[in-house]
């Protein structure tokens, strides 16, 4: 089972993927985080040797750069912790900024799912049926 998490670098993902490699340490875990101010990698580092463990440095806004991941990685599963949202007391409203940012990044995983998903099932051919 090959997991991507969204988001795994801040404190919520970080802590997803631990109880996940320590529970089901045969599955395959892949981090996709831009590390912006809520992401930390030190908070990665008791995992990051582990073979079952992989790190990308990438935007869930970055279309191609998570299509490529999906690509390359085949996941069975998405698990979504990354968000973006201003301190609190920057703002009393989120900006369309935020807004635009969380939602096309929330966006993309899916996509490279679908995509994922319609590439895999193209290369095989539809099942028989008796009639």
């Amino acid at each position: 089972m090959t997991i991507i998490v969204t988001g795994g670098a801040g404190f919520i993902g970080s802590n997803f993927i631990f109880h996940m490699l320590n529970t089901y340490p045969d599955y395959r875990i892949v981090c996709l985080d831009c590390l912006t101010y809520a992401g930390n990698l030190s908070t990665l580092a008791p995992v990051m040797d582990n073979p079952n463990f992989r790190f990308v440095k990438e935007s869930i806004t970055d279309r191609e750069a998570v299509y490529k991941l999906f690509e390359e990685e085949h996941p069975d599963i998405v698990v979504n912790f990354a968000a973006e949202r201003p301190p609190a007391r920057a703002r009393p409203w989120p900006s369309r900024w935020t807004i635009r940012r969380s939602a096309t990044g929330t966006s993309r995983p899916t996509h490279g799912r679908s995509r994922a998903a319609a590439m895999k099932s193209a290369s095989v051919p539809p099942a028989r049926t008796s009639a």
